[in-house]
Order: structure tokens, then C-alpha cells, then sequence
């Protein structure tokens, strides 16, 4: 293996690492309740290039948002109709994929609904939708933030060594 391959795997592995722990301290410190997916979040966008984890952040985000306010809305509507927890999970998915095909950047919307539904049994789904929605995005963002923070660096470095070698 290359010095430069070896050195991409290390600098991702860094990334992966530093943004996992980060956005765990980062909802645990706001007091998120279930900072697990905050640190999932952050390592489910990085990607092995900039371009692609930026793209990944931005549907993981628009994904979050559609899928929380979908199960959000299922459940108001399925309350006033009687409606259990199984059929409500399958509705909401059923309009996510929907929504979400031809579009997989936003597939997280897919697992959002169930994630909001199940957890709402300690209180309401929009509060539910809130918690979870805040744990992903944050956890996507943070993961966004350290991988250009050490793409910045690393080019920053790389431009550096060029000319001065």
C-alpha cells in the first residue's frame, strides 16, 4: 500500500473518530436524551470525500426533517382515529418512500418515522420528533464540521508542502 492511501485511510479514520466522540459530547452537553444518534449520525455522512459528506449532511438533514414531521402528523391523525402503532409505523413509511423515491440522499426519512413513533411512548410525538430530529441533525452536522475542518487542514498542509518542496 501507497504512503498516500495509507494516509487517507489514517486522516479518515481520525475523522470518523473525532466526529463520532464529538457529537456524542456535543448532545450530551445540550442534554439531548439519547445521544447515540448524534454519534451514529456523524459517522453514517462521512464519506470518503468532502463533495460526497456534504451531500450526504444535506439529505441526512432534509431526510430527518421530512420523516419526523411525516410521523408526527400520522400519529395526530391516527389518534383521533383509533389507529395502533404497527399501522401508524407502516403509513408513515409507506408516505416516506414515497416522497423519498428517486431520491435516496433522503432515505433516512424511511427509519426517522419508526425511530419518533417508538420512542413517543414517554410523551409526546412531537416531542419525540424533536429529540430524535435534534440528535440526527446535530450529530450530521458535527460530522459535517470535523471532516472539513480536517479537509481544510490537510489542504492547507498539502498547498504548504508543495511549495515549499
Amino acid at each position: 500500500m501507497s504512503q498516500f492511501a495509507m494516509t487517507k485511510r489514517l486522516i479518515f479514520a481520525v475523522r470518523c473518530a473525532t466526529s463520532a466522540a464529538f457529537a456524542y459530547l456535543l448532545a450530551t452537553g445540550i442534554g439531548l436524551p439519547y445521544p447515540v444518534w448524534a454519534s451514529m449520525s456523524s459517522l453514517i455522512v462521512s464519506q470518503e470525500n468532502f463533495d460526497e459528506t456534504r451531500h450526504s449532511v444535506v439529505g441526512r438533514v432534509i431526510g430527518t426533517i421530512t420523516g419526523a414531521v411525516v410521523a408526527i402528523l400520522v400519529s395526530t391523525a391516527a389518534h383521533h382515529l383509533g389507529v395502533g402503532t404497527a399501522l401508524q409505523i407502516a403509513v408513515a413509511v409507506g408516505l416516506c418512500a414515497l416522497i423519498a423515491s428517486g431520491h435516496p440522499s433522503i432515505r433516512v426519512c424511511l427509519w426517522t418515522c419508526p425511530v419518533v413513533l417508538l420512542t413517543a411512548a414517554s410523551g409526546s410525538v412531537e416531542h419525540a420528533g424533536l429529540m430524535r430530529g435534534s440528535e440526527v441533525i446535530l450529530g450530521a452536522l458535527a460530522g459535517g464540521l470535523i471532516h472539513w475542518l480536517i479537509f481544510w487542514v490537510t489542504e492547507r498542509h498539502n498547498r504548504y508542502s508543495s511549495t515549499t518542496a
